[in-house]
């Protein structure tokens, strides 16, 4: 190949990089031929023409290289265009009805179940919220949920202690119970739980804390559970039944660190009031109405925050349902809708 043609196959390889580093690095080739003796030669030979043949050589080696980083690169990203188109086809296969339905769900003229308690700035006030769970735990008030919410709510803790399979029957729920006093350094010391709930043959006692921790005495070296745990073992009226200690908290512990007290978070307890949404047997829509407020105020949280959250999921939702497809978007709605899975799935139960 001549001097003239070499030239012109060096043009034309210019025009096929679309890549910073090839097209750089070609050019520099280019500028080493350029100044190369070899390229202003005349018909003689020169001694030095050994010499500018071997650098010709070597600068027609870097083009071949740049030219072959430059095709894989444009593999690559064909390979990349390519994943992600496939990336995109499978999210909306697989979550474009469930966007289009929790958009449906969120809408704003639709409204949203009102978490009385968190509304009115008591969500997080314990002695209030014991009250309105243990208002629907018990069959004899008129909320329309009979003994179900009981049942769902402590099934699985009282079948494992060998309870029959109807112990939900006939129970009496009584908020701020009276446990019975345990003696401290300057007289007796008084222990109330938040829900007692007694059977025929069983009591539950319920404590429940949201925000504090267990109350300490500053008369006894023992903690509010070791002190209450006393109390039961002393008192006459569960010498022959069967007792069960449940810690209600926001979150799960570590069941070891309360001796004798099962441990049940409110993601728990909201789960299976959600089985019980779900269920058949629950055909009141009032009752639906007042279990759905419920669990709303047990898995809200701050109000303020829930709603900011919920809003930009409907708005998360809007986009991806009528804008171009867009990745960030798609991770973040699948970030906030699995944060806020409990309470969507109540939303839409109720």
């Amino acid at each position: 190949m001549n001097l003239e043609n070499l030239e012109k196959t060096i043009k034309s390889i210019k025009y096929e990089y679309n890549s910073t580093r090839g097209l750089a690095r070609l050019k520099t080739s280019i500028n080493r031929i350029k100044s190369s003796p070899m390229f202003h030669a005349r018909a003689e030979k020169s001694e030095d023409d050994s010499i500018s043949l071997d650098k010709l050589r070597a600068v027609i080696a870097d083009i071949k290289a740049a030219y072959e980083e430059t095709r894989i690169e444009k593999e690559l990203k064909n390979i990349v265009s390519s994943i992600r188109k496939t990336y995109i086809q499978h999210w909306k296969e697989d979550n474009i009805n469930f966007v289009s339905e929790i958009t449906e769900v969120l809408a704003p003229d639709k409204g949203l179940p009102t978490p009385v308690l968190s509304v009115c700035g008591r969500g997080t006030r314990e002695i209030r919220f014991t009250r309105y769970l243990a208002y629907y735990l018990d069959s004899r008030n008129n909320h329309g949920l009979g003994g179900k919410l009981l049942y769902h709510a402590f099934n699985n803790e009282c079948r494992a202690a060998g309870l029959s399979q109807n112990w939900h029957k006939d129970c009496s729920v009584k908020p701020e119970c009276y446990l019975g006093d345990i003696k401290g350094e300057n007289g007796s010391i008084s222990c109330i739980a938040d829900i007692v709930i007694t059977g025929d043959n069983f009591v539950i006692i319920l404590e429940h804390k949201i925000l504090a921790g267990e109350s300490a005495h500053p008369e006894i070296d023992l903690s509010q559970l070791e002190r209450y745990s006393r109390v039961i073992e002393d008192n006459s009226e569960f010498k022959d039944r069967v007792r069960l200690k449940i810690l209600l908290n926001p979150s799960s512990g570590d069941n070891g660190k309360h001796k004798g007290w099962i441990q049940l978070s409110h993601a728990e307890l909201i789960e299976r009031g959600i089985k019980l949404l779900e269920s058949e047997s629950l055909t009141s829509a009032v009752a639906r109405e007042n279990l759905t407020r419920l669990l709303i105020d047990l898995a809200a949280g701050p109000y303020e925050v829930m709603l900011e959250e919920l809003e930009s999921i409907y708005l998360l939702g809007e986009s991806l349902l009528k804008e171009k497809f867009n990745a960030r978007k798609a991770l973040k709605f699948d970030r906030l809708t699995s944060e806020h899975e409990q309470i969507i799935n109540i939303i839409r139960e109720g």
